[in-house]
């Protein structure tokens, strides 16, 4: 590229020539692309360049000799007949060159396109280009944002536009929110484009000052060296117009600015022209060029000339806005609302109604007759359907845009005014009675509608015009359908009942029936079907799974929102949301992975990271709701069955759980590296995040490797096949006890564990053995009942051993074929046959749980009608056989729910479009809704709830050992039991002060705790313990009669680092700052990292780079220049921070090495 001549025409002289603006004769823009030259405006001041011009054009155009710069679109109207256009950041490296263009800004926000130039005779395939910028991109377009880190962005190519041809560019579009407007740190597939990192880099900032009515005033911006340079710095400034024009608003400014050796700040001095008229703040811009012996890191600045001659007058309201809402991605809660006025009079003020409420009001700039524009961007509307208006104002009046409906997360477009907030609710609370809610169809006027429920138990609906009633039949949960008669739209609202003394519903006071679920279409819509009494679709719990481990889990499924989604539509349709917590293996399963994953710290602070997260979306979404946890299936049953170790004794990093967050050292309970402390962090974790949350692990009937009796091949439950009746049950009750007490010693009882679970298993008997259809007899999984009362009563022997009601889980959906019963789905009143092939397999689960009478012949009729334990209600009458609903002995079990579901793809389904199943087990639940099993009737509540305390941790320094006491059920009266210290390595009067007494736990309460004081020292030892001995219990049953408390010393000596932090250089708003490490030690450190708490944010570090920021604690991570300090040694880092509060100095520094 050459430069035009001296005294040239200004005009393009071919492709490879710059393309300065055109000038007008009278009021026009003299314009470099990269760079902005004085502008030419009224009268004959400039006809045309003179020599400054065209010498500064040179200057300019010298810097990039190879650069193609095209003419900007956008321009923003100053004055009648006048043009300017706003600046752009051109940078360059390597043949590549980088144009960044504000195209709009609204000053909450922007809009800027960036355009990369290959200028080589190479294509670059896959770009990816990266920068800084000090502020949020809402969205993007024609590219994808990769990484997001610390202000630093990583941005890559559409699939259109992936490959950079030679000579050839490519664009992309961003929104921006409030903050920075000025990239810096450009790179090309990790070249920078701008300079030497290490080069000190300048700086100006946006400045502004009144305009004055007569005399000198000026504006001074400041221009900043990032560090003092050994050498001259010297920059290049122009001024360029805005809204402002040189000559009537300010006088042009040209120069070079110079830093000596040593000094980072200087002044850039522009003079404004004063009046006396009313009008508009006026804007311009002071651009960087040329520098040498430094890099520009940010440009240009922006000078305002604040009017002070009162406002500029108005005779007409502003015109009318047009509204637009920008949603890039729905699922992130965020979207921007603004409006623009396309021509006519401006606004001085607009507001933003969000269903004719105010939600943001903001001062405006006129700038009228040119188009005005502003927005803001609203948060936490994950689930909405509200409607949108914006109000525009001056002194002459006001005015009002059209409304526009949005719609988020596929919420419905029928709204309860006073019930939905900022997000459509899920669920309403009433009490026995009628209560009454307002309904409104958005963009609909006149609607009529149509109500039903799932459950007529609790709830009765109807409609009068407008106004949804409600009656309050009974405590407990519901699902209302309202659907708009003209539209189709319909809206499902979850209903709870209080019960008459005001208290919320928790779980059915019968044994509940539930059901796996995905939020799939087809899952959703058999919910919503709604219908007679026959083809209801009622029910109590709907669970799905949280797996998949931290690193590609579930997190990661249904842009994020699988846990979220799973809760709102659970607490929709009326229906308790359980969750399966499966997440020690991830997409592998089994003692090895389990093992290697408990073992892995990064793992482990994943997986704490995710529990806590989970949890505390719970506590936000549904915070006084019962929501259901079932805990780890298999871990513990592999650690029993394989590993065949106490829990306590095989390692797993439970301090990851610390580290991420999950539970606080020194305020949590402390738990020690094994699995039983894993357990007991779990546990902990659960209780503190989300005290609603009724959890319970998993048990598996194959966890036994045979402890008091030899396992057959056929399972557990079968050994009554070989050892008789009575021998084998017996058998069954003595493993299913050492099983109870394997899981209770790692602690599953911690905490106040509301449960224990125990599963079948996840395919159905016909899907795991093909033969088990022809020879049940021969079968692992294809039980006769008196096999399913063999697993009644290892379920009970769980309960017994436990103290804790036992929830029956993925119990398979298949039923036993020639099905009798009455099919209300089908004309012919009859259940089709399973085919006994892929997800329509027959188990007998359903058939044994629910009842059916059915038919069939030889090995399978004789092995079905066997009745040893003498049920009642089974019975044989010819070919065919009927087995009575066994839901009430489950309940003498010491079962409280039932959760029925397909456990691996190919198992048969009971729910979706259609089930799998042909619809019997939904048709027998109902049937089962219609007389449901009481809790209690078969001794749930028979065992007096059990009285369990863990061990504790506690450091010296705490002041006190505190002590929780955990009962395994509330109980309807105090329970009590007494304590007493007693020594072990430490000492009552020199470690801790013996304590004792009698710890009451009031009537419905979960836990009790004492506090045991702890004396300090400041002696350097080893950890010390006590014991607390536990005795006499008062209504309850002692688990644990002993604790052990174990005094962590934490006195150390001096420590061998010195770290030393000073304010380098401070402009009020931020400042920028060095820490220094001296390792005064005989030993090198080697690889060190450094976190701290620093009441700020880092814009941009050198000699160092930040490896993690979380909250207000950062941490850092040496260079590879810099990684090791030798005895004596010191390094440093600088950084650049701004300032969110009176407190700028780093603390609370924690420094590790390799």
């Amino acid at each position: 590229m050459r430069p035009p001549p001296d005294g040239d025409s200004w005009q393009r002289q071919g492709p490879a020539d710059w393309h300065p603006a055109a000038v007008c004769n009278n009021a026009c823009t003299t314009l470099l692309r990269t760079f902005f030259l004085p502008r030419c405006c009224r009268g004959s001041r400039h006809r045309g360049p003179d020599r400054r011009h065209t010498v500064l054009k040179r200057r300019v155009i010298s810097m990039f000799p190879q650069q193609d710069v095209r003419r900007r679109r956008n321009r923003v109207r100053c004055r009648p007949s006048c043009e300017v256009m706003e600046g752009r950041r051109l940078l360059s490296g390597d043949g590549i060159s980088v144009a960044f263009a504000i195209d709009s800004d609204w000053g909450s926000g922007f809009t800027a396109s960036v355009t990369v130039t290959n200028h080589s005779e190479r294509a670059v395939e896959d770009w990816r280009l990266g920068f800084e910028l000090d502020t949020r991109i809402g969205s993007i377009w024609d590219a994808t944002i990769v990484s997001d880190a610390a202000g630093r962005f990583e941005v890559e190519g559409a699939s259109w536009n992936r490959d950079l041809a030679a000579g050839g560019t490519v664009s992309f579009g961003f929104v921006g929110g409030a903050g920075g407007r000025e990239p810096s740190g450009f790179s090309l597939n990790g070249v920078p484009l701008d300079g030497s990192p290490g080069a000190p880099a300048l700086r100006i900032r946006d400045a502004s000052a009144s305009e004055g009515n007569v005399g000198p005033s000026a504006i001074a911006f400041a221009v900043e060296l990032s560090k003092a340079a050994e050498v001259p710095v010297t920059v290049g400034y122009a001024t360029v117009d805005g809204t402002a024009t040189v000559g009537f608003d300010y006088e042009r400014t040209v120069g070079t600015l110079t830093f000596a050796p040593g000094e980072t700040t200087a002044m850039i001095t522009v003079p404004v022209v004063a009046d006396t008229v009313a009008e508009p703040d006026e804007t311009f811009t002071v651009t960087l060029f040329d520098a040498t012996g430094a890099r520009i890191a940010v440009g240009s600045a922006k000078g305002t000339i604040r009017n002070d001659d009162g406002p500029a007058p108005v005779d007409s309201a502003p015109a009318v806005p047009s509204l637009f809402i920008q949603d890039a991605d729905p699922s992130d809660g965020r979207f921007t609302v603004g409006f623009t006025i396309w021509s006519g009079t401006n606004a001085s003020r607009w507001e933003l109604l969000e269903n004719g409420k105010v939600v943001h009001a903001a001062d405006l700039v006129d700038r009228s007759p040119a188009s005005q524009s502003a927005s803001v961007e609203l948060t936490g509307r994950f689930y909405a359907a509200n409607t949108y208006q914006v109000v525009v104002s001056n002194a002459a009046g006001s005015t009002a845009g059209a409304e526009q409906v949005h719609v988020v997360g596929g919420a419905s477009r029928i709204t309860l005014p006073g019930v939905d907030g900022r997000e459509q609710a899920a669920q309403v609370t009433i009490s026995p009675g009628t209560t009454s809610f307002d309904l409104r169809s958005l963009g609909v006027s006149g609607s009529s509608y149509r109500v039903g429920t799932n459950n007529p138990d609790v709830v009765s609906p109807s409609v009068s015009g407008s106004t949804l009633v409600l009656e309050g039949l009974g405590a407990g949960r519901a699902s209302v359908r309202i659907e708009d008669a003209g539209t189709g739209e319909e809206r499902f609202l979850g209903v709870r009942v209080r019960d008459a003394e005001g208290a919320l519903p928790g779980m059915p006071p019968y044994v509940a029936m539930g059901s796996v679920s995905e939020d799939s279409a087809a899952d959703l819509g058999f919910w919503r079907d709604f219908d007679e009494p026959e083809t209801n679709k009622r029910m109590d719990v709907r669970y799905i799974y949280l797996n998949g481990g931290p690193e590609n889990g579930w997190r990661s499924w249904q842009n994020g929102n699988r846990l979220q989604s799973f809760l709102r539509e659970s607490l929709k349709l009326g229906m308790t949301p359980y969750f399966v917590w499966y997440n020690i293996p991830d997409s592998v399963e089994s003692y090895a992975t389990n093992l290697n994953h408990i073992q892995d710290y990064n793992y482990m602070k994943g997986y704490f990271a995710d529990l806590a997260y989970a949890l505390d979306v719970i506590r936000e979404m549904a915070p006084d709701e019962t929501v259901g946890f079932v805990l780890e299936p298999d871990f513990l049953g592999y650690l029993m069955q394989i590993g065949r170790r106490p829990a306590s004794e095989v390692m797993a990093r439970v301090d990851a759980a610390y580290d991420a967050g999950a539970l606080e050292a020194g305020v949590d309970p402390s738990f020690d590296n094994s699995v039983a402390g894993l357990v007991g962090a779990i546990n902990a974790t659960i209780a503190k995040h989300a005290p609603n949350v009724r959890f319970g692990w998993q048990f598996n009937l194959w966890a036994s490797p045979g402890i008091t009796t030899s396992i057959p091949s056929t399972g557990l439950i079968r050994l009554t096949d070989t050892l008789g009746l009575e021998a084998g049950r017996s058998a069954i009750a003595a493993e299913a006890a050492e099983i109870a007490r394997y899981y209770i010693d790692a602690g599953v009882l911690s905490h106040g564990a509301d449960f224990v679970s125990i599963d079948k298993y996840g395919l159905d008997a016909v899907g795991y053995q093909p033969g088990a259809a022809q020879d049940p007899a021969g079968s692992t999984w294809f039980w006769n009942a008196d096999h399913w009362q063999n697993y009644l009563l290892f379920t009970r022997t769980l309960h017994d051993e436990t103290g804790l009601p036992v929830t029956l889980w993925q119990i398979p959906v298949g039923h036993i074929n020639s099905s009798l019963a009455t099919n209300p789905y089908d004309p012919s009143g009859r259940f089709p046959d399973l085919s006994n092939t892929v997800t329509r397999y027959e188990d007998s689960a359903g058939t044994f749980f629910l009842g059916d009478t059915f038919r069939t012949t030889g090995a399978r009729q004789e092995y079905f009608s066997m009745n040893g334990t003498g049920l009642s209600d089974v019975s044989v009458s010819g070919d065919t056989i009927t087995w009575g609903s066994h839901v009430g002995d489950a309940a003498a079990a010491g079962v409280d729910a039932i959760l029925f579901g397909a456990g691996v793809g190919a198992s048969t389904d009971g729910v979706g479009a259609p089930p799998t199943d042909g619809s019997w087990w939904i048709s027998k639940v109902q049937e089962y809704f219609e007389a449901p099993v009481p809790l209690g009737s078969g001794g749930n509540e028979a065992l007096p709830p059990s009285i369990r305390v863990g061990d504790v941790v506690v450091d010296e320094t705490s002041g006190e050992a505190m002590l929780t006491v955990s009962l395994s059920r509330p109980s309807d009266r105090v329970i009590s039991v007494d304590y007493q210290t007693a020594d072990g390595t430490a000492t009552a009067g020199q470690d801790y002060r013996a304590s004792g007494g009698t710890l009451s736990i009031p009537a419905g309460a979960r836990s009790g705790s004492i506090a045991i004081p702890l004396l300090d020292d400041l002696d350097v030892e080893a950890d010390e313990r006590f014991r607390v001995l536990w005795t006499n219990p008062q209504g309850g049953s002692l688990a644990d009669a002993e604790t052990s408390v174990t005094i962590r010393d934490d006195d150390a000596p001096a420590s061998p680092v010195g770290i030393v932090f000073q304010v380098d250089d401070d402009w009020g708003s931020g400042f920028t700052g060095s820490i220094a490490i001296r390792n005064t030690s005989a030993s090198p450190i080697q690889g060190w990292e450094l976190s701290f708490t620093f009441e700020g944010r880092i814009t941009s570090i050198w000699n160092a780079e930040i490896v993690e920021h979380v909250g207000n604690r950062y941490r850092i991570r040496s260079r590879s220049w810099n990684s090791d300090i030798a005895s004596g040694g010191e390094v440093s880092f600088g950084f650049v921070g701004s300032r969110t509060s009176p407190t700028i100095t780093p603390t609370d520094f924690v420094l590790a090495s390799a």
